[in-house]
């Protein structure tokens, strides 16, 4: 039995002539291979960004703990703030600082 890791350079060398005679063999299977491969990478690299902004980093605001959301309840449906909720949310509570 061969010792593994001992000549991993010259394995390497064969896997690379291997890879080689195999795309030269059938280059339309490779060409698919080498596109799925970039696009997972792309598509993981995107994920990542968006997950990276949205949830890993702060907000850039000074107090961002102080941020809040207005919400509004009108018939048993909720409904976002919006100008005019605000005004009238304003006149309800007129000491609200």
């Amino acid at each position: 039995m061969k010792g593994y890791g001992l000549n991993w350079s010259a394995d390497f060398v064969q896997d690379l002539r291997y890879v080689y005679r195999t795309t030269k063999k059938s280059p339309g299977f490779a060409a698919a291979v080498i596109l799925t491969l970039a696009l997972g990478m792309g598509a993981n690299a995107a994920v990542f960004s968006v997950i990276n902004a949205v949830l890993f980093k702060p907000l850039a605001y000074l107090e961002p703990g102080r941020i809040v959301m207005l919400m509004n309840t009108l018939h048993g449906h909720d409904h976002g703030s919006s100008h005019r909720h605000g005004r009238a949310h304003r006149a309800a509570c007129p000491n609200r600082d």
